[in-house]
């Protein structure tokens, strides 16, 4: 289970509070491109070449790393630690509710660690047989 399922499932927020988080959360995350001229991995002239061929290529569902790895900008080791930087750069949802105000932070810590509990139980559990 999902730590925002967790939390709606004990009624500790709601569903449109956790719909909301999750929002914030992905708008908070960086873009590959900004990513790779921070980790001077590509130049901007590079991002905006990438950022014209996704525009005129017309391939839905092509993403930025794919299309710099097919132009030879990086190749598919950067690309996946551009992607891992990515998903570690953006906060954790309990940071982001707790500043939404969906819970106070003496909150959020106790429905964490009731949460790694339960995960701890479940995983008993499963690898007992029960």
């Amino acid at each position: 289970m999902h730590f925002g399922q967790f939390l709606i499932q004990e009624g500790a927020i709601t569903p449109h509070q956790i719909l909301d988080a999750l929002d914030e959360q992905r708008r908070s995350m960086p873009f590959l491109g900004r990513l790779a001229v921070e980790h001077e991995v590509m130049t901007v002239e590079a991002v905006l070449e990438v950022l014209d061929a996704l525009k005129h290529g017309g391939a839905n569902g092509t993403h930025f790393g794919d299309v710099a790895v097919a132009l030879g900008f990086v190749d598919e080791a950067t690309r996946t630690r551009l992607l891992e930087l990515q998903r570690n750069s953006f906060p954790p949802l309990g940071e982001v509710l707790v500043r939404q105000g969906a819970l106070d932070a003496r909150e959020m810590a106790q429905m964490l660690k009731e949460f790694i509990q339960s995960a701890r139980i479940g995983r008993g559990a499963a690898s007992s047989g029960h």
